[in-house]
């Protein structure tokens, strides 16, 4: 739990030189729901951008599928429309899962839901 000791030490997850610390729990983070809850607490905001592409944790999270982290993200205050560098919406991110997958993106509704636009 590194990043727990980090998180109670006061680490921001929202802040980093290129990846904000927020951006890879979102990876994975429905087995980690209880981090993931304790890192959009420690966050000042949850659209903290990745250097290059300029992409949010909430894109990260639809880009893998993550339900539980969708919906702690989007429950927080996550623009549910944010773009990236590229002009890609979230809904764009999670319709990559299922181009790559070939099976409905469980995120797709919840976005839709919380009014994300194409």
């Amino acid at each position: 739990p590194l990043v727990e000791r980090l998180l109670d030490m006061g680490a921001r997850p929202d802040v980093g030189p290129v990846i904000p610390a927020l951006d890879p729990l979102c990876v994975r983070g429905d087995g980690h729901i209880d981090l993931m809850i304790k890192a959009v607490g420690a966050s000042k905001t949850l659209d903290a951008r990745t250097f290059y592409d300029q992409e949010t944790p909430l894109m990260t999270a639809a880009r893998y599928a993550q339900t539980r982290t969708a919906e702690l993200l989007l429950s927080h205050g996550a623009d549910a429309n944010a773009r990236d560098r590229l002009g890609h919406s979230v809904l764009w991110h999670a319709r990559k899962w299922e181009e790559f997958k070939g099976k409905p993106n469980p995120v797709v509704p919840i976005l839709l839901k919380a009014g994300a636009q194409e």
